[in-house]
């Protein structure tokens, strides 16, 4: 790439504000404590189990991914199937 410049930002240290995602200092916090949560759990070498009690859970149940949220995820208004609104005489 001979005669090209690059342009380089100086980050202001938050990646969503970055590409500009709305509520970033709130998803950065987030993503700050999930990082925390993680090394604790990491450190103290618990199990899934244990973690879910350390948090008063009974058990730990994964989110699904985001992907298998799209496979599964119900037919917007108008697909596939009738709309509620609609009475069968």
């Amino acid at each position: 790439m001979a005669g090209k410049s690059k342009r380089i930002e100086k980050s202001s240290g938050n990646v969503f504000a970055g590409i500009g995602v709305p509520g970033s200092d709130q998803e950065l916090l987030e993503a700050k404590f999930a990082v925390q949560i993680y090394k604790l759990v990491k450190a103290r070498r618990f199990t899934q189990a244990e973690a879910a009690g350390v948090q008063g859970a009974e058990t730990l149940t994964p989110s699904p991914s985001p992907a298998k949220r799209e496979r599964t995820a119900a037919p917007a208004a108008g697909e596939g199937r009738a709309a509620s609104s609609t009475i069968a005489k």
